[in-house]
Formats: structure tokens, sequence, C-alpha cells
């Protein structure tokens, strides 16, 4: 046999590459990872609120793919799977969000915690993001979407929205 041999993942990343509504997606979400993390710029000083900004962010950026992939818009379905898809893939990275949140209200913790929760918020909507592209291009809609297998996507891709988010963070500085 020959180690040239394309692999399922490299079958699936040539079927990616080949549907030009992918390209116009991922596009979609880098404009929603940088508009998301400059929002944190914004001091909002009501804990939590700013988390409630950046999921509408989310929530816009599922809305604008589900229209690239012709999928319908179904709120309720939507709110569901990004709740737990986010929760329970990185609950680690979840805790330093809210914890961040509740930090802006004292001065000095706002100024520490700006880089941080940008970061995570960047690295999140990056992950949903692709998470989405992939469930959306294999024809998948949001109530045929199974958390199961699609956390430890949303695991791999938050590590690369984390190296994304650390250039756009450097951009925003």
């Amino acid at each position: 046999m020959s180690s040239l041999a394309p692999t399922a993942t490299d079958h699936c990343a040539m079927v990616l590459a080949a549907d030009p509504r992918v390209a116009v997606a991922r596009r979609i979400v880098n404009a929603y990872v940088v508009g998301n993390m400059a929002g944190t710029v914004i001091q909002i000083p009501v804990p939590l609120l700013d988390l409630a900004v950046s999921a509408g962010f989310q929530l816009a950026m599922l809305h604008a793919l589900a229209d690239t992939f012709g999928v319908p818009f179904e709120k309720t379905w939507v709110v569901a799977s990004l709740g737990s898809l986010i929760s329970s893939a990185v609950p680690s990275a979840a805790a330093h969000l809210v914890a961040g949140s509740l930090m802006r209200v004292i001065p000095v913790g706002a100024v520490i915690n700006f880089g941080v929760q940008a970061g995570l918020i960047g690295a999140s909507t990056y992950a949903l993001g692709q998470v989405f592209i992939q469930h959306f291009s294999r024809g998948g809609t949001f109530r045929d979407f199974a958390q199961r297998g699609a956390d430890a996507h949303y695991a791999r891709h938050f590590a690369d929205g984390e190296r994304v988010a650390a250039t756009v963070r450097v951009g925003l500085a």
C-alpha cells in the first residue's frame, strides 16, 4: 500500500475546498471573529452583559452561515446547539469568560482581563464557525446537529482559534 493514498480526512478537506460556499463561509467567520473581539474593547459595566453581546454576534454569524448554505435559521434549535456545544466542549474557557465578565466591575480587573477575554471570545467564535461550516457543507441543518462528535471538533478548532485570535488581538491593540 502506498503511504500517499488519501485518507478520509484528506477526502473531507478536498470536498470542503471544492465547495465555493465554504470560502464565503470562512470569510464570514473571520469577519465575525474580528467584530466580536473588537466588541470586547467596549467596557460594558454590567457583568455578563458583555457575554450576551458576544452570544448575539455568534448568533448573527450562524445566521449568515445558514444563509450561505441555504439552511433555515431556527432560533430555538440554534440557541440550544450553541449553548450546549460551547459549555461542554471547553468548560474551562466558558468559566474564564464568566469570571472575566465579572472582573469588569473592578477597574484594574477590566484592564487585565481585556486581552484574555478577547482571545477566548475570538477563539470561541472561530471554533463555532468552523464546526457549522463543516456541518452545513455536509447537508446538515440546525435540527440534525448532534453535539456528540462536534465537541472534539469544536475543541480542536478552539485551539486553532486561539492562534487566530492572537493575530487579531495584535491588530486591535
